[in-house]
């Protein structure tokens, strides 16, 4: 499974970015859709940890590579 033996810490950038559409959504008044994107974040949000923790079980020497590589740590902040 080399997708999650790859998987980039930036990906977690999609929760944070669907997370500020939202706000943003709402304080414009479309709360429909902010609702919307609200559980897209919040889905992505666990699908993304359950997928970072599998490869952090399986795939612990390119988790640590990543989180050493400045190039690539800060993906895990967003």
């Amino acid at each position: 499974m080399t997708g999650l033996r790859e998987l980039n810490p930036g990906y977690f950038a999609l929760v944070m970015a669907t997370g500020i559409v939202s706000r943003a959504m709402r304080l414009n008044g479309a709360t429909g859709l902010s609702a919307v994107l609200l559980g897209a974040g919040i889905v992505a949000f666990v699908l993304l940890t359950v997928a970072y923790a599998g490869r952090f079980a399986r795939y612990r020497g390119e988790f640590l590579a990543d989180a050493r590589d400045p190039r690539r740590a800060f993906g895990y902040f967003t």
